[in-house]
Protein backbone atom coordinates (compact mmCIF):
# COMPACT_ATOMS: atom_id res chain seq x y z
CA UNK A 1 0.00 0.00 0.00
CA UNK A 2 1.47 3.36 -1.07
CA UNK A 3 1.87 6.31 1.30
CA UNK A 4 -0.43 9.25 0.64
CA UNK A 5 1.08 11.45 3.38
CA UNK A 6 4.70 11.43 4.54
CA UNK A 7 5.88 13.63 7.39
CA UNK A 8 9.66 13.77 7.49
CA UNK A 9 11.38 15.02 10.65
CA UNK A 10 9.34 18.22 11.03
CA UNK A 11 9.79 20.58 13.95
CA UNK A 12 8.12 23.82 14.98
CA UNK A 13 8.75 26.13 17.92
CA UNK A 14 6.60 29.11 18.88
CA UNK A 15 8.28 32.36 19.90
CA UNK A 16 7.07 34.04 23.08
CA UNK A 17 8.23 37.16 24.90
CA UNK A 18 8.17 37.24 28.69
CA UNK A 19 8.81 41.02 28.85
CA UNK A 20 8.91 44.08 26.64
CA UNK A 21 12.70 44.21 26.43
CA UNK A 22 13.42 40.51 26.85
CA UNK A 23 14.38 38.41 23.82
CA UNK A 24 11.80 35.92 22.55
CA UNK A 25 11.93 32.41 23.97
CA UNK A 26 11.41 29.34 21.82
CA UNK A 27 8.65 26.99 22.98
CA UNK A 28 8.87 23.65 21.11
CA UNK A 29 5.46 22.47 19.90
CA UNK A 30 6.45 19.69 17.48
CA UNK A 31 9.86 18.05 17.68
CA UNK A 32 11.35 15.84 14.95
CA UNK A 33 8.08 14.13 14.03
CA UNK A 34 8.09 11.55 11.25
CA UNK A 35 5.23 9.31 10.14
CA UNK A 36 3.49 7.87 7.10
CA UNK A 37 -0.21 7.62 6.33
CA UNK A 38 -1.00 4.94 3.79
CA UNK A 39 -3.65 5.46 1.15
CA UNK A 40 -7.09 4.28 2.31
CA UNK A 41 -6.29 3.99 6.04
CA UNK A 42 -7.26 5.91 9.15
CA UNK A 43 -4.25 7.18 11.07
CA UNK A 44 -5.12 8.48 14.55
CA UNK A 45 -2.99 10.89 16.58
CA UNK A 46 -3.66 10.68 20.33
CA UNK A 47 -2.26 12.39 23.40
CA UNK A 48 -3.17 14.79 26.17
CA UNK A 49 -3.95 18.48 25.65
CA UNK A 50 -0.79 20.39 24.73
CA UNK A 51 1.01 17.37 23.32
CA UNK A 52 1.15 18.89 19.81
CA UNK A 53 -1.66 17.02 18.05
CA UNK A 54 -3.50 20.05 16.66
CA UNK A 55 -0.23 21.80 15.79
CA UNK A 56 0.74 18.75 13.73
CA UNK A 57 -2.65 18.89 11.97
CA UNK A 58 -2.13 22.58 11.16
CA UNK A 59 1.30 21.79 9.73
CA UNK A 60 -0.20 19.15 7.45
CA UNK A 61 -2.92 21.64 6.41
CA UNK A 62 -0.29 24.33 5.72
CA UNK A 63 -1.92 26.66 8.25
CA UNK A 64 1.52 26.67 9.89
CA UNK A 65 4.91 26.17 8.26
CA UNK A 66 7.56 23.97 9.92
CA UNK A 67 10.92 25.32 11.02
CA UNK A 68 12.63 22.17 9.75
CA UNK A 69 11.61 19.03 7.88
CA UNK A 70 9.24 18.40 5.01
CA UNK A 71 5.77 17.07 4.23
CA UNK A 72 4.98 15.06 1.10
CA UNK A 73 1.43 14.52 -0.16
CA UNK A 74 0.67 12.08 -2.96
CA UNK A 75 4.35 11.94 -3.85
CA UNK A 76 4.79 15.73 -4.11
CA UNK A 77 6.31 18.16 -1.60
CA UNK A 78 3.47 19.99 0.10
CA UNK A 79 5.29 23.33 -0.04
CA UNK A 80 5.47 23.20 -3.86
CA UNK A 81 1.76 22.59 -4.42
CA UNK A 82 -0.38 25.49 -5.55
CA UNK A 83 -3.33 26.40 -3.28
CA UNK A 84 -5.71 24.87 -5.83
CA UNK A 85 -3.79 21.60 -6.14
CA UNK A 86 -3.42 21.37 -2.36
CA UNK A 87 -7.16 21.92 -1.83
CA UNK A 88 -7.91 19.19 -4.35
CA UNK A 89 -5.85 16.74 -2.29
CA UNK A 90 -6.42 17.77 1.36
CA UNK A 91 -9.44 19.16 3.20
CA UNK A 92 -10.03 19.84 6.93
CA UNK A 93 -12.86 18.98 9.31
CA UNK A 94 -12.48 21.09 12.44
CA UNK A 95 -13.56 20.52 16.03
CA UNK A 96 -16.29 23.14 16.43
CA UNK A 97 -18.66 23.01 13.44
CA UNK A 98 -20.35 26.27 14.36
CA UNK A 99 -17.19 28.39 14.41
CA UNK A 100 -16.01 26.87 11.10
CA UNK A 101 -19.25 27.75 9.26
CA UNK A 102 -20.11 31.29 8.10
CA UNK A 103 -23.28 32.23 10.03
CA UNK A 104 -24.30 34.71 7.31
CA UNK A 105 -24.33 32.09 4.55
CA UNK A 106 -26.93 29.43 3.88
CA UNK A 107 -25.91 25.79 4.04
CA UNK A 108 -26.18 25.61 0.25
CA UNK A 109 -23.70 28.48 -0.14
CA UNK A 110 -21.33 27.02 2.44
CA UNK A 111 -21.15 23.61 0.77
CA UNK A 112 -20.76 25.05 -2.74
CA UNK A 113 -18.07 27.59 -1.81
CA UNK A 114 -14.96 25.38 -2.39
CA UNK A 115 -16.10 24.47 -5.90
CA UNK A 116 -17.11 28.06 -6.69
CA UNK A 117 -13.67 29.30 -5.62
CA UNK A 118 -11.91 26.63 -7.68
CA UNK A 119 -14.07 27.33 -10.71
CA UNK A 120 -14.35 25.33 -13.88
CA UNK A 121 -17.94 24.14 -13.41
CA UNK A 122 -21.33 25.66 -14.13
CA UNK A 123 -23.61 26.97 -11.40
CA UNK A 124 -26.08 24.14 -12.05
CA UNK A 125 -23.39 21.46 -11.80
CA UNK A 126 -22.09 23.03 -8.61
CA UNK A 127 -25.55 23.05 -7.02
CA UNK A 128 -26.29 19.51 -8.17
CA UNK A 129 -23.11 18.23 -6.56
CA UNK A 130 -23.91 20.12 -3.35
CA UNK A 131 -27.39 18.58 -3.24
CA UNK A 132 -25.93 15.12 -3.80
CA UNK A 133 -23.47 15.52 -0.92
CA UNK A 134 -26.17 17.04 1.26
CA UNK A 135 -28.06 13.78 1.00
CA UNK A 136 -24.96 11.59 1.29
CA UNK A 137 -24.13 13.03 4.71
CA UNK A 138 -27.67 12.37 5.94
CA UNK A 139 -29.20 15.86 5.84
CA UNK A 140 -32.83 16.39 4.73
CA UNK A 141 -33.23 18.62 1.67
CA UNK A 142 -35.64 20.91 3.52
CA UNK A 143 -32.57 22.31 5.33
CA UNK A 144 -30.64 23.11 2.15
CA UNK A 145 -31.35 26.86 2.23
CA UNK A 146 -31.32 27.32 6.03
CA UNK A 147 -28.55 28.89 8.15
CA UNK A 148 -26.09 27.27 10.60
CA UNK A 149 -27.89 28.68 13.65
CA UNK A 150 -31.08 26.88 12.60
CA UNK A 151 -29.68 23.37 12.85
CA UNK A 152 -28.15 21.19 15.57
CA UNK A 153 -24.46 20.64 16.31
CA UNK A 154 -24.44 17.20 14.70
CA UNK A 155 -26.09 18.60 11.56
CA UNK A 156 -23.52 21.40 11.42
CA UNK A 157 -20.72 18.85 11.49
CA UNK A 158 -22.40 17.00 8.63
CA UNK A 159 -22.43 20.27 6.67
CA UNK A 160 -18.71 20.71 7.38
CA UNK A 161 -18.05 17.17 6.15
CA UNK A 162 -20.08 17.76 2.99
CA UNK A 163 -18.14 20.96 2.31
CA UNK A 164 -14.84 19.10 2.78
CA UNK A 165 -15.92 16.49 0.21
CA UNK A 166 -16.99 19.02 -2.41
CA UNK A 167 -13.61 18.91 -4.19
CA UNK A 168 -13.30 15.10 -3.92
CA UNK A 169 -10.08 15.20 -1.86
CA UNK A 170 -7.93 12.18 -1.08
CA UNK A 171 -7.07 13.11 2.51
CA UNK A 172 -9.29 14.49 5.27
CA UNK A 173 -7.54 16.01 8.30
CA UNK A 174 -10.05 15.68 11.14
CA UNK A 175 -9.11 17.64 14.26
CA UNK A 176 -11.29 16.41 17.15
CA UNK A 177 -14.35 16.23 14.85
CA UNK A 178 -16.63 14.61 17.46
CA UNK A 179 -15.48 16.13 20.75
CA UNK A 180 -18.03 18.99 20.66
CA UNK A 181 -20.94 16.59 20.13
CA UNK A 182 -23.16 14.51 22.41
CA UNK A 183 -22.23 10.85 22.77
CA UNK A 184 -25.18 9.61 20.70
CA UNK A 185 -24.38 12.11 17.94
CA UNK A 186 -20.70 11.10 18.07
CA UNK A 187 -21.66 7.54 17.19
CA UNK A 188 -23.69 8.77 14.22
CA UNK A 189 -20.84 10.94 12.90
CA UNK A 190 -18.32 8.11 13.31
CA UNK A 191 -20.59 5.79 11.34
CA UNK A 192 -20.84 8.49 8.67
CA UNK A 193 -17.04 8.77 8.49
CA UNK A 194 -16.79 5.00 8.00
CA UNK A 195 -19.42 5.00 5.24
CA UNK A 196 -17.84 7.93 3.40
CA UNK A 197 -14.41 6.32 3.60
CA UNK A 198 -15.72 3.33 1.70
CA UNK A 199 -17.79 5.35 -0.78
CA UNK A 200 -15.16 7.95 -1.68
CA UNK A 201 -11.96 6.00 -1.03
CA UNK A 202 -10.84 8.50 1.59
CA UNK A 203 -7.78 8.56 3.84
CA UNK A 204 -8.09 10.11 7.31
CA UNK A 205 -5.60 11.79 9.61
CA UNK A 206 -7.77 11.66 12.73
CA UNK A 207 -6.81 13.78 15.76
CA UNK A 208 -8.52 12.79 19.00
CA UNK A 209 -8.09 12.47 22.76
CA UNK A 210 -10.98 10.01 23.03
CA UNK A 211 -9.48 6.52 23.02
CA UNK A 212 -12.88 4.86 22.61
CA UNK A 213 -13.41 6.79 19.37
CA UNK A 214 -9.90 5.96 18.18
CA UNK A 215 -10.30 2.25 18.94
CA UNK A 216 -13.41 2.12 16.78
CA UNK A 217 -12.27 4.06 13.72
CA UNK A 218 -8.46 3.90 13.47
CA UNK A 219 -6.31 1.41 11.57
CA UNK A 220 -3.08 2.71 13.12
CA UNK A 221 -2.25 4.96 16.06
CA UNK A 222 0.53 7.41 16.81
CA UNK A 223 0.93 8.64 20.40
CA UNK A 224 2.24 12.19 20.93
CA UNK A 225 3.90 13.33 24.15
CA UNK A 226 5.50 16.77 24.58
CA UNK A 227 5.64 17.35 20.83
CA UNK A 228 7.12 13.97 19.91
CA UNK A 229 5.66 10.72 18.63
CA UNK A 230 6.66 8.16 21.24
CA UNK A 231 4.85 5.14 19.80
CA UNK A 232 3.24 4.07 16.52
CA UNK A 233 1.50 0.86 15.64
CA UNK A 234 -1.59 -1.03 14.59
CA UNK A 235 -4.71 -0.34 16.65
CA UNK A 236 -5.40 -3.83 18.03
CA UNK A 237 -1.84 -4.53 19.27
CA UNK A 238 -1.64 -1.02 20.73
CA UNK A 239 -4.73 -1.50 22.91
CA UNK A 240 -3.71 -5.04 23.83
CA UNK A 241 -0.12 -4.27 24.85
CA UNK A 242 1.12 -0.67 24.55
CA UNK A 243 4.91 -0.47 24.63
CA UNK A 244 5.68 3.05 25.87
CA UNK A 245 5.05 4.00 29.54
CA UNK A 246 3.10 7.10 28.45
CA UNK A 247 0.85 4.96 26.24
CA UNK A 248 0.16 2.66 29.18
CA UNK A 249 -0.63 5.68 31.32
CA UNK A 250 -3.13 6.94 28.73
CA UNK A 251 -4.94 3.62 28.60
CA UNK A 252 -4.96 3.19 32.37
CA UNK A 253 -6.48 6.67 32.81
CA UNK A 254 -9.67 5.77 30.94
CA UNK A 255 -12.60 5.79 33.37
CA UNK A 256 -14.77 2.69 33.20
CA UNK A 257 -18.35 3.22 34.50
CA UNK A 258 -18.36 0.45 37.12
CA UNK A 259 -19.88 1.25 40.50
CA UNK A 260 -17.34 1.18 43.32
CA UNK A 261 -14.32 1.09 41.02
CA UNK A 262 -11.61 3.53 42.26
CA UNK A 263 -9.97 6.20 40.14
CA UNK A 264 -7.04 4.97 38.03
CA UNK A 265 -3.55 5.50 39.44
CA UNK A 266 -0.51 6.59 37.48
CA UNK A 267 1.79 3.65 36.83
CA UNK A 268 5.15 3.65 38.58
CA UNK A 269 7.11 3.05 35.41
CA UNK A 270 5.83 6.30 33.94
CA UNK A 271 6.42 8.24 37.15
CA UNK A 272 10.04 7.18 37.25
CA UNK A 273 10.49 7.97 33.54
CA UNK A 274 9.67 11.66 34.17
CA UNK A 275 12.24 13.59 36.18
CA UNK A 276 10.84 15.21 39.30
CA UNK A 277 13.49 17.90 39.01
CA UNK A 278 12.28 19.23 35.66
CA UNK A 279 10.08 22.38 35.66
CA UNK A 280 6.43 21.71 36.39
CA UNK A 281 5.41 23.32 33.10
CA UNK A 282 7.25 20.59 31.20
CA UNK A 283 5.42 17.71 32.85
CA UNK A 284 1.84 16.55 32.47
CA UNK A 285 -0.07 17.15 35.67
CA UNK A 286 -0.77 13.45 36.17
CA UNK A 287 2.96 12.72 36.22
CA UNK A 288 3.68 14.90 39.24
CA UNK A 289 2.09 12.43 41.66
CA UNK A 290 4.79 10.65 43.63
CA UNK A 291 7.48 13.34 43.17
CA UNK A 292 9.13 14.46 46.37
CA UNK A 293 10.43 17.98 47.09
Amino acid sequence: MTSLLEVNNISLAFRQRTGFFSPPQLIPAVKSVSMQVREGEVMAIVGESGSGKSTLAKLVLRLLMPDTGSITIDGRPSSTLSPRDFANLVQPVFQDPYSSLNPKRTLADIIQMPLIVRGGVSAKECQDRARELFGRVGLPMRLFHTYPNQISGGQRQRVAIARALMLRPKLLVCDEPTSALDVSVQAQILKLFEELKQSFGLTYLFISHNLAVVERIADRIAVMYRGEIVEQGETAPFFAAPRHPYSRMLLSSVLIPIAGRPLPLVSRDFETSVSCESPATERPIVATRGCRP
